[in-house]
C-alpha cells in the first residue's frame, strides 16, 4: 500500500500468464492501470515516503537481481540503479 492508503502496487501475470508486469490499484474505486510491461520477473520492492518512486526488482538468472526506479507520477520507463555480477556459475 502506498503511503497514501488509497493505492496498491503489486505485480501479475495476467497479461499473458508468465511475465510478471507492474499494477497501481486504487483500493477505492478498484481502476487499476499497468505502470510498466515486464519481462520475467518485475517485483515491486518499496515506495517512496512521498508515494512518487518505486523500486523494482527483475529477476535475472537464478541468484540474481537488477535494482529500477519508476517514476509513479510522470511514468516511462524503469531506470536502472543496480546490476550486480551474477554469482551462480555459468557455463562458457
Amino acid at each position: 500500500v502506498l503511503p497514501d492508503g488509497r493505492r496498491l502496487v503489486y505485480a501479475s501475470t495476467e497479461r499473458n500468464g508468465r511475465d510478471f508486469d507492474v499494477y497501481l490499484r486504487d483500493l477505492e474505486t478498484g481502476e487499476q492501470r499497468r505502470v510498466h510491461e515486464g519481462r520475467n520477473a518485475w517485483i515491486p520492492q518499496s515506495v517512496s515516503p512521498d508515494g512518487r518512486w518505486l523500486i523494482l526488482s527483475e529477476g535475472v538468472g537464478e541468484d540474481s537481481h537488477n535494482l529500477y526506479l519508476l517514476d509513479l507520477r510522470n511514468g516511462g520507463e524503469p531506470r536502472a540503479v543496480a546490476k550486480p555480477a551474477r554469482r551462480a556459475a555459468t557455463a562458457d
